[in-house]
């Protein structure tokens, strides 16, 4: 039933799990975390690493960087990064879209690297992309017959219907190379040379710990695309951030938390549009049982956003 906590499909034998309600969210994914906690499997992603001592260091260092106290030593980077999002709205606004997806990356890859990227046709942005659009059609479960019929993965590549098999190792280099390529800059360029930009990666480097990722141009384009619909929001927020600001600056991290209206409006964007509706994928360790509903082990399990 649609309107149950759980959802059960089956996909050609291959059982896949729909929580759908916050209460079996927060019982299954945070209070049976171990049995929850596994991924589809992608170790250079965190967010899709199965579970296990790898996860939990890399998790460890994600969580030593990116806390909120330690959020305060980015706030340099963020919001240059929001100043030249600004000018370029100014200057091309038909082209907001690009613009948003380069701040997201100079903030990310500033931050996580210290690298700084160009406005146009940057390498480090381009890889990003396409390694973000492989993992996103990767996750997608049940995109591929191979999905629901693992015993495909052994055909040869020639054979007719086979073409997943080329696409996946076009999609493995392009994650592979997110991961290797603006490490290596780091590494052999910048720390080798001694002038480089603190950043997540150097400082994990030096504590041999692991470096993340994460996206946001695609929530800043939804924000954007709220405000164009509703223009009532969009003035309301413009009077709440003059009645702060005094109309003589730009909002910035002092004024975090002091402009209500705001503050709904980048929480309304969340719930409106998410950026992933079914969540990143988990994998049941054990079979379990929740209410009634039967789940069983190596089930593919994701959580209703919506």
């Amino acid at each position: 039933m649609v309107c149950s906590d759980i959802i059960h499909l089956d996909l050609l034998g291959t059982p896949l799990i729909v929580v759908n309600s916050l209460k079996a969210a927060t019982e299954l994914f945070e209070k049976r975390s171990s049995n929850y906690s596994d991924r589809v499997g992608m170790n250079w992603n965190i967010g899709l690493m199965p579970y296990g001592d790898l996860w939990r260091a890399c998790r460890k260092g994600f969580h030593q960087e990116l806390n909120p106290r330690a959020l305060v030593t980015y706030q340099p980077s963020i919001t240059s990064a929001t100043q030249k999002l600004l000018l370029l709205l100014l200057d091309k606004p038909d082209d907001f879209l690009k613009h948003l997806r380069y701040m997201a990356g100079n903030t990310i890859l500033s931050i996580a690297y210290g690298i700084e990227v160009q406005p146009e046709n940057d390498p480090f942005i381009d890889i990003a992309e396409k390694a973000l659009h492989a993992a996103a059609l990767t996750v997608n479960s049940g995109s591929y017959l191979v999905d629901q019929l693992p015993a495909l993965k052994h055909i040869p590549d020639w054979f007719p219907g086979a073409g997943f098999k080329r696409q996946a190792r076009e999609w493995s280099k392009d994650m592979s190379a997110m991961a290797v390529v603006p490490l290596e800059f780091v590494t052999e360029g910048a720390m080798a040379k001694g002038d480089f930009i603190p950043s997540v990666a150097s400082r994990s480097l030096e504590k041999l710990a692991s470096e993340p990722l994460h996206n946001t141009a695609s929530t800043l384009g939804t924000f954007i695309h709220g405000l164009v619909q509703n223009p009532d929001a969009m003035r309301k927020g413009q009077i709440a951030v003059d009645e702060r600001t005094g109309g003589a600056r730009l909002a910035d991290f002092s004024d975090f938390g002091s402009i209500p209206y705001v503050d709904a409006l980048l929480r309304e964007t969340l719930r409106w549009i998410p950026l992933t509706p079914l969540s990143v994928p988990h994998r049941s360790v054990e079979d379990d049982e929740y209410n009634g509903y039967y789940i069983p082990g190596g089930a593919t399990v994701v959580g209703n956003g919506w």
